[in-house]
This record gives C-alpha cells, structure tokens and sequence, in this order.
C-alpha cells in the first residue's frame, strides 16, 4: 500500500472515530441520567467516555473494511459525498433504463422509490445509512443514451462517505453495461 493512500485511509478512519465518540458521549450520558434517576453526582465521565468508545467501535470497523473495496480505486471518490457521472451508452433509453431499474431493484438493499419515463430514484440501504440514487437517461439518437447517476447520502451533513457513493455508481454503471 503507498504511503498517501495508507495516511488518508488512518486519518479518515480515525476522524470518523473522533466524530462518532462525540455523537455517542450524550446518548451514553442520558442513559446514565436515566439510569441514576438524574443525580449527576453519581455520574463517572470515564465511564460514559469509555461506553462511547466502545459504541462508536463497531461502525469505524465496518467502514475500514469497507474500504477494502476500493483499494485500487482513486482516493478522491472517497471525498465526494455527492456522486454524479454522466456515460454514453449504445441502447435505446427505454430499454436502458427499464433494464437497469430491474436489475437494481433485484439487489437487496436497492429499494425502488419511483419511476418516470426517463428517471428513476432508488434508495440505497448501507450499513445504518441511507443513499438515494437517481437515474435519468436521455436520448442522444436512436441507439446512443447519455445515462446520468447521482448518489448523494440521505444526511447531508457526512463530508466523507468512505466510498458509498461511489460503490452505488460503480453498480448501476455495471448493472447498465451488462443489458447493453
């Protein structure tokens, strides 16, 4: 593995980390106020500390594993939260995306919302997160299609999706060229 690539993957790992022990540490510290019926003086904040560590554990495992994936892949398509890519594909754009769409939808986490004549949007279960990804195609002659596909998280607020995105274009970019 080179250097950059072994840096970014341990800096983002463990700023998802940092950011997860944070999200957890109020969680923990309301069960603890429950718990001890709201007498803070009983409260340990070692304890609530080391409970948000070992929550947020889990998630930063899957997600370093899921960067297994994308090994040879380049390191921007993890900074992207939102995902776009436009592709010419030689199919005429009904088939295209009627092909596509029941391809996808036979995925098990791939969840077809709904479908116009040249749009589809689907949602996209990944771990505990969700993605929406829409298709449009448009019709470039009678046996060229432009085929365009947005991946963006359902919360916005995530700056680094650790791939998600990008592995939804790689599907439906594959699930495309196999009807083509």
């Amino acid at each position: 593995m080179e250097p950059n690539r072994f840096l970014f993957k341990l800096t983002a790992i463990l700023l998802q980390y940092l950011f997860l022990i944070f999200v957890f540490i109020p969680l923990v510290y309301l069960a603890h106020l429950i718990k001890y019926n709201f007498n803070t003086e009983t409260i340990v904040f070692i304890r609530i500390l080391f409970f948000a560590i070992a929550f947020a554990m889990p998630f930063v495992v899957a997600n370093a594993f899921a960067f297994a994936k994308f090994e040879n892949n380049d390191i921007t398509y993890y900074l992207k939260c939102k995902q776009y890519h436009s592709v010419v594909i030689d199919k005429n754009a009904n088939d295209l995306l009627n092909n596509t769409v029941t391809i996808l939808a036979s995925n098990p986490f791939w969840k077809l919302i709904n479908q116009t004549e040249d749009t589809a949007k689907f949602k996209v279960k990944n771990i505990l997160i969700f993605d929406h990804v829409s298709l449009s195609v448009k019709k470039k002659s009678d046996t060229q299609t432009l085929l365009t596909i947005s991946s963006i998280p359902k919360f916005r607020l995530l700056f680094l999706d650790f791939g998600r995105n990008y592995q939804n274009i790689i599907k439906v970019l594959l699930a495309s060229k196999s009807n083509a």
